[in-house]
């Protein structure tokens, strides 16, 4: 009881006339595990953003290489395609040599330098509506007399959040929908 008396006069009490207010070392512990926490709840929620970042900026990467192709081919009469390398992990544009029915050559410029998507995103699956072994594809193609890819490209994160590029058949568009739900057109 003695004790208990001391230390509730310590507590706000003035020594050589300055007051002290001092905390416990269970207050000060109980703050420290509390910032803790809360540090640790924002860097998970901010690393969950930072991954659909990644993912938004790579898909939207991959559908405006999809869109030069397709536009490149209707401008210059060349077949154009996009070609997926190192099992789906990079990509880049080529365009048909004049002249030539097999050989491709790598565009120049920005369009044509190989791509290479970010660690923790994948293409999942490219699908190719009216083609058999659409699972199997390596390259998107944009063809000179108007035939073009028609179908979608699936972009997936390592935490399964997803995006899906769509060209459409009858204007040739190129739509990205995120796995929100919200459609932008590229």
């Amino acid at each position: 009881m003695q004790v208990a008396r001391e230390s509730k006069q310590l507590r706000g009490s003035t020594v050589s006339g300055v007051k002290w207010n001092a905390f416990t070392l269970i207050e000060m512990l109980l703050i420290l595990v509390l910032i803790a926490i809360l540090a640790g709840s924002v860097t998970v929620s901010l690393s969950g953003r930072r991954e659909g970042h990644v993912l938004r900026a790579a898909t939207e990467d991959l559908a405006s290489a999809v869109r030069y192709a397709a536009s490149q081919a209707r401008l210059t009469g060349c077949e154009q395609r996009v070609v997926f390398l190192r099992d789906r992990r990079a990509y880049r544009v080529e365009s048909a040599l004049p002249g030539s029915d097999q050989g491709f050559d790598v565009v120049k410029g920005l369009a044509g330098r190989e791509k290479l998507l970010p660690s923790s995103i994948q293409i999942a699956a490219i699908s190719q509506r009216g083609a058999a072994g659409d699972d199997d594809l390596e390259c998107i193609r944009f063809g000179s007399d108007g035939g073009q890819f028609v179908g979608e490209i699936q972009v997936q994160s390592e935490s399964g959040q997803s995006a899906v590029i769509e060209v459409l058949g009858s204007t040739g568009q190129v739509m990205v929908t995120w796995n929100d739900d919200q459609e932008r057109k590229i």
